[in-house]
Order: C-alpha cells, then structure tokens, then sequence
C-alpha cells in the first residue's frame, strides 16, 4: 500500500478501503493474479479500470463495489465484447492500482504487471497511450448506484476529458471509469514491472522499519530520491471543483538550518507545494529571496510522514503534520518534449519550466519481481 501512495504522488484517493478488500480476497481464498504484459497474445482484450474524481469526495463518500464493475459490463456491451483476457490499472496509483486488481478478481482474470501512466495524473488523457495517439473512446463512467454512461466515440481525447469529467461531476465528483479496451499487442508497449515498482517501494519502507532505520532515507537510496525539504504543515487550502481537488500546502522549516541576517534576525524557508489531484510543484520560498522551484511534474512529488515514512496524500494534509518532502525521477516517457507538453507545468497552467530533479543521476526503469526473484516469485 505504501508503494502505490509513493506513486500516487498525493492523490488516487485513499487506498486503505480497496486494500483491505484485496486481503478480504486472499484471506478467504480467493486469488489475485498479476501476470506478465508480455504474456498475452496480440489479439488479447484488456480492460483499463479505475476510479475518476476528486479524492476528498473519495473519503467523505462510502464507496460501493459497482462503480467499476457497472462501467465494464457497460462498455462491453456497447463494444460488442462478451469477454475479456485480463485488466490494467488506469495509474499506479493509489486506490486505482488495488482496483484493477479487484476488477480482475470479481470477473476471473489476472491483472497485468504495467499501468497506462507509469505515476499518477488527474486528466484522462494524461496517458502513454494518449502520447502514442490512442483514442480514449469508447469509454464509461458509473456512480455505483445504476447511473451509468458510455461515450461512444470523441473527437479528441480532450474532449473525451470534457465529457466524462462533466459526468463525474454530475455523479457526485466520483465515478467508476473504462476506457477503451487494449490488445495484447498495445499492451507490450505500454510501461512495464508498474506493480513490481510498488512492490520493490513498499518493501523499501518495511524494511527500514523492521531495522528500526529513517525510512525516508533507504526510500532515496533505493530509488534515487532527492530530499526536497523537511519541515511542519502550517497552512492548506484544498477546495473541490470541477471533478478535481485543487489547493496546496505551506511547510515552515523545522531542521536547525536557519540563516541569519546582517541585523542579527533569523530567517526561515518554508516550501510550497500546489496539488490539483497529485502535487504538481514544490517551491522553495525563503524572506528577502527569490522563489526556487525545486521540483515539478513531471518528476514524482511525494509529501512523507517522518514518523513512519508513510506517503500522504492531499486529503491527508493537516496542520502540524512534520513531513519530509522528496522528488523521484520521472519516467523518462514523461521527459520527452511532448511528454512534458501533456504532463509538464504548462499543461496545468504553472508558469515555470521542468528542470528535473537529480541533474547527475538518470532514470532506472523499474525490474519486475520475476527478474529479481525468479521461481521464488
């Protein structure tokens, strides 16, 4: 679980709920398979499946178990499909990574080691399948509550967003989400080992744990992570709008590090980091200095309780929180020119520029645990 909210990067809703269901599953027996994306035949039928909507409404709203489940029958009728061969997470992210998983187990098929983003991001389009020119459409969206729709077709995958968005929306900021089905052949090319990278995450921070070690320290080695800052919650602004979450936090530094001006005062940083779903910009402000961007989308933003390591998303902001603040290298995918054109600052709006986090050091694209384990898989 703490590797999907490491890759959530804030958002993806709470995971715990949709956790707890997949232990429910295996305690009673019941399987979850994570199979190879390089496994299945070209003529496979995948099923991208997730959760769309703002993640405050996820915790404030008891979720059902037929968002998702409604929108697959849905779109499998409009599309003329009787079945399929296994299911794909929309994000490793979050709920969305544990959901694809569920998606698989109530109808009898494995879940694929990859993701359509290889992180988390808040729009529709903001996929790898979108940067290799993929329709969204056909897709659906479902409350749970027998309120379902399929969008047919789109002129383009911003349309898609503008449609479907308006009816999460309307559903409550919350909706189960389809979209258009993958072939085992697109699927080879989407990125790889996206579960074995939240595993490898996760088990980064229990073992820290059981050495009684800063959690937050072995996460940055073992994913050559970049400390940003470590400091206190004094201020959150978080509002619900349009189907999203957008606000941000303010951190006062809380490390002995303060400087000293020629007057004899002390002057403190403090960071700011603006989410809307996931956190898109960490910026360092420090009395009489220029703003620094220390960090931004698409590099990983991830927001760590020092007291455990635990990653916390936007809804979990609160005032006295003391957090580390760190920055993993984003997929190189994401890094391209229109990569950042769809998934850097500007496509949210920030007037800055992506200069990625540890200059010297590059990306290592994660292993998958039949690479690193083997038979003992």
């Amino acid at each position: 679980m703490d590797g999907t909210g490491v890759l959530g990067v804030g958002s993806c809703g709470e995971p715990y709920p949709s956790y707890i269901a997949c232990l429910i599953a295996l305690e009673s027996g019941e399987g979850l398979r994570i199979r190879r994306q390089d496994t299945l035949p070209d003529n496979a039928l995948i099923i991208s499946a997730g959760f769309m909507g703002s993640p405050t409404v996820y915790l404030e709203r008891i979720p059902g178990l037929n968002e998702i489940t409604d929108t697959v029958k849905a779109l499998m009728s409009a599309t003329g499909h009787s079945s399929f061969d296994a299911t794909i997470p929309n994000e490793i992210g979050g709920m969305n990574s544990f959901e694809a998983l569920l998606t698989g187990h109530r109808f009898g098929k494995p879940t694929l080691d990859s993701d359509c983003v290889a992180r988390a991001y808040p729009m529709v389009w903001q996929t790898v399948r979108c940067l290799n020119g993929v329709s969204v459409t056909p897709a659906a969206v479902a409350n749970g509550c027998g309120g379902t729709e399929v969008f047919v077709n789109s002129k383009d995958a911003e349309e898609a967003e503008l449609l479907m968005r308006d009816a999460c929306t309307k559903q409550g900021s919350l909706s189960g989400m389809v979209v258009n089905p993958i072939r085992g052949e697109e699927a080879r090319t989407l990125p790889s080992n996206s579960y074995s990278w939240a595993w490898q995450i996760g088990r980064s921070i229990a073992i820290a744990h059981s050495k009684k070690v800063d959690p937050v320290k072995d996460l940055m080695r073992t994913q050559n992570g970049t400390k940003l800052f470590t400091g206190k919650v004094v201020s959150v602004t978080r509002k619900v709008a349009e189907g999203f979450t957008r606000g941000s936090v303010l951190l006062d530094q809380i490390t002995s590090s303060t400087s000293t001006t020629s007057t004899g005062e002390k002057v403190t940083s403090s960071l700011y980091v603006e989410f809307e779903n996931e956190n898109l910009c960490a910026v360092l402000k420090t009395p009489g200095k220029k703003d620094e961007v220390l960090a931004v989308c698409p590099d990983l933003i991830v927001v760590l309780d020092i007291a455990n390591g635990a990653p916390l998303g936007i809804s979990d902001y609160k005032y006295g929180l003391r957090v580390s603040v760190i920055a993993l290298k984003a997929p190189e995918v994401w890094t391209t020119e229109e990569g950042l054109k769809m998934g850097g600052p500007r496509a949210f709006g920030l007037d800055m520029d992506y200069v990625g986090v540890c200059a010297e050091s590059q990306y290592e694209a994660p292993k998958s645990v039949w690479e690193l384990f083997g038979d003992k898989v």
